[in-house]
């Protein structure tokens, strides 16, 4: 993941709370949705758990809410600690997820901090329903790891071979 990871970000990314969608089994929208927010998450200076559930069926998920617990005791540093999304999902059925996975509804405006210091977050653990996502994962990036490559140079062309991840080369012009 190195690769993938930022280099370098500007104007995020936020501490924001792990995304639970909840999707009926057909909603393609849902779908490309959370995966669209899925490849466009943090993976360097930020994490941000996401997880697609399928709707009404996780009652039979014996220790699922124990394995979301685990991931959900992360520092502090935003609120609340879940956003329950879907498109498909009626907010009755996703209050009724939120039960099932130990979740408290959230009374208060969701707010985030830089505070690196925070305290790990215990259960109980808070929710709200379709908080906007989107603007926790898109901001300005560079991507991919620095290499330092030592060159000599010439008064003519120089001409420098480096490796691809594949195994094939690039040839660059000085």
């Amino acid at each position: 993941m190195d690769q993938f990871g930022e280099r370098t970000t500007r104007f995020g990314p936020n501490s924001c709370p792990a995304v639970v969608w909840v999707t009926e089994p057909e909603s393609v929208e849902d779908c490309l949705y959370f995966w669209n927010r899925g490849a466009l998450r943090p993976v360097q200076f930020e994490t941000v758990p996401m997880v697609l559930l399928p709707a009404g069926q996780i009652q039979n998920w014996l220790g699922f809410g124990d394995r979301l617990d685990y991931v959900l005791a992360r520092p502090g540093r935003c609120s609340p600690d879940v956003a329950l999304c879907s498109l498909s999902v009626t907010e009755d059925l996703l209050h009724e997820t939120a039960g099932l996975l130990s979740l408290q509804l959230s009374a208060e405006d969701p707010w985030s901090t830089t505070d690196w210091s925070a305290p790990v977050r215990q259960p109980p653990f808070t929710y709200r329903i379709n908080l906007n996502v989107r603007r926790h994962v898109v901001f300005e990036r560079t991507h991919g790891v620095d290499t330092p490559v030592d060159v000599h140079q010439f008064t003519d062309d120089t001409r420098v071979r480096l490796p691809r991840l594949s195994g094939s080369t690039v040839l660059a012009r000085y």
